[in-house]
């Protein structure tokens, strides 16, 4: 059971820093090459700013 817990502890640790680099990257426009502004024409964002932010409070 421990060995499980473990495993699961390192995985949340790895997604949630997964998680903060890829919103710092997308709300400072860091991956503008791959993710183009286009994409978000119709929603409610101009850019990568405002959808960037909540991936590292998640």
């Amino acid at each position: 059971m421990n060995a499980i817990r473990l495993v699961l502890i390192v995985l949340e640790v790895v997604v949630g820093l997964t998680a903060i680099g890829v919103g710092i990257a997308l709300a400072c426009g860091l991956e503008g090459q791959r993710f183009p502004v286009e994409w978000l024409s119709g929603a409610a964002f101009s850019g990568y700013l405002v959808p960037g932010h909540p991936a590292p409070s998640m």
